[in-house]
């Protein structure tokens, strides 16, 4: 085993650099391009130990929330509703406070379950839907009218940026402090932002109306989805099962697949570095080619290949011709797996070579074994 000629070393520094900068460009942009899908994966199964979290409220908890809640959903049906300023104005952002999470909206149409706070503030429309302050509380009952809201177009977040895909008689379901509301869509809208016309309480009707802004990445409307509460029956039940189910694998398949694409980017790179080390030693090869009488075999030639394609050294291709011992010899190989072909037999081609840098000497390769026999129909192949 010798080193490699000084020129020969540059010149494979250079392809290895140009290998990995090419593997690392790939690897950026392949990170840059799925940034929304595998960020807002992840998210999304934080959200579902979070509204997890929101069940496990103890009965103290749930009670106090509940009287809060109802209480001013009793004045509100006195006095009418009084939304909020726009929440998505950037001048005129909510000043946050520490809003409270009381469940979670499910909206089977779009794939999406998001935590749902107990007001709309700056900062929770940053991590899911909040109750627009000045209208009802979503806890169900006549005479309420709920408006929630989530931003759309985030680059990290889907929230409610598929909403204009519902239509009228799609459904969404809200489960607040574990209880179960499903509402079917019956009218849909699109104003001004400081239009709230339409937010107002309607006698005897148990009212939900999405918030979000419109058209994407412009906003400068407001998109308003009303829907009326249905029973929350076993169709219901089987529609959110189905739902969050498929959310739930797509998430995890998202995560995975951009996980597996990374490592399979980094093993690559790894081997990339790891061949080139073992190029960098230098073997001569040699071994004799016997008939089934153990006669030497001579006047064969063989060419080099690897990776399938001939190796040429000052333009011609590698090659060596049996002596009259049946001796072949091979100089100067760089390390790594090749493979033997005979000119008369081309069809058939024999690997050899070395799999790792603590090899001191090439071997034939059968079945992913190093030997130093090998049996090729009618002949044998022996490594001096």
């Amino acid at each position: 085993m010798k080193n490699e000629k000084p020129t020969q070393r540059k010149q494979n520094i250079k392809k290895l650099l140009l290998k990995i900068t090419m593997l690392l460009l790939i690897l950026v942009g392949l990170l840059i391009a799925l940034y929304p899908f595998y960020v807002d994966s992840l998210n999304g199964l934080i959200d579902q130990k979070r509204i997890e979290q929101a069940q496990k409220k103890s009965v103290e908890e749930t009670n106090a929330l509940q009287q809060k809640m109802t209480a001013e959903n009793e004045r509100l049906q006195k006095n009418g509703l009084n939304p909020g300023a726009d929440p998505f104005k950037d001048e005129k952002k909510v000043e946050s406070t520490q809003a409270e999470l009381i469940g979670s909206i499910n909206i089977p149409k779009i794939n999406i379950n998001l935590p749902l706070y107990d007001e709309t503030t700056t900062d929770v429309l940053e991590i899911g839907a909040g109750v627009l302050q000045g209208t009802s509380f979503p806890t169900g009952g006549k005479s309420t009218h709920s408006v929630i809201s989530a931003h759309s177009g985030l680059p990290n977040r889907l929230f409610f940026t598929d909403l204009e895909e519902l239509k009228i008689g799609d459904q969404f379901i809200l489960t607040v402090l574990d209880k179960k509301l499903a509402y079917q869509v019956d009218a849909i809208e699109v104003v001004m932002p400081d239009d709230t016309s339409s937010l107002t309480i309607q006698e005897g009707r148990d009212l939900v109306t999405l918030l979000t802004c419109t058209p994407y990445m412009v906003n400068s409307h407001r998109l308003l989805v009303t829907g009326y509460r249905i029973p929350y029956n076993e169709a219901v039940q089987a529609t959110e099962s189905k739902g969050n189910q498929w959310r739930v694998l797509r998430y995890v398949l998202i995560l995975v697949g951009v996980l597996v694409a990374t490592l399979a980017l980094i093993y690559l790179a790894y081997r990339l570095v790891y061949h080139h080390q073992l190029s960098k030693k230098i073997f001569d090869f040699s071994f004799t080619v016997l008939d089934t009488s153990e006669a030497p075999i001579t006047e064969t030639t063989f060419r080099l290949m690897q990776k399938g394609r001939l190796v040429f050294r000052e333009g011609e291709p590698v090659e060596a011709t049996s002596d009259p011992f049946g001796r072949v010899e091979f100089k100067q190989l760089p390390g790594g797996q090749y493979q033997l072909v005979d000119v008369s037999h081309n069809d058939s081609r024999i690997k050899f070579g070395v799999k790792k840098k603590k090899e001191s000497a090439m071997l034939f390769i059968s079945r992913r074994k190093r030997v130093k026999q090998l049996a090729i129909g009618k002949r044998k192949f022996i490594v001096e």
